[in-house]
């Protein structure tokens, strides 16, 4: 029977495990956020307007991936997302205030 301390040895990997780079992990962080920003605004739009929603997300959506498509790196399209978010967030405020939905 094999000791313990040798099937640690073998369960071991041979290569020591590398991180990621840090603009690689930056890059991911920014890309969750920027989805949970829309996630977000989606949530919010179907808050405030319900069914009317359905005429509201998809032209956010089209906004986002414009602005996205537009900004040059991840940072910038993260800054992007939020600029849209906040832009359609003032649009809702303005048709709720003004009765329309």
């Amino acid at each position: 029977m094999a000791s313990q301390d040798m099937l640690c040895e073998e369960a071991r990997p041979q290569t020591p495990l590398r991180r990621a780079p840090l603009h690689l992990r930056d890059g991911r962080a920014a890309i969750f956020a920027a989805l949970v920003c829309v996630v977000g605004g989606l949530a919010f739009l179907i808050g405030q307007f319900g069914w009317w929603a359905l005429l509201f997300g998809p032209a956010y959506l089209a906004a986002v991936a414009v602005v996205g498509m537009l900004a040059r790196g991840r940072a910038q399209a993260l800054l992007a997302v939020a600029l849209a978010s906040a832009s359609t967030g003032i649009v809702v405020a303005l048709v709720k205030l003004t009765g329309l939905a």
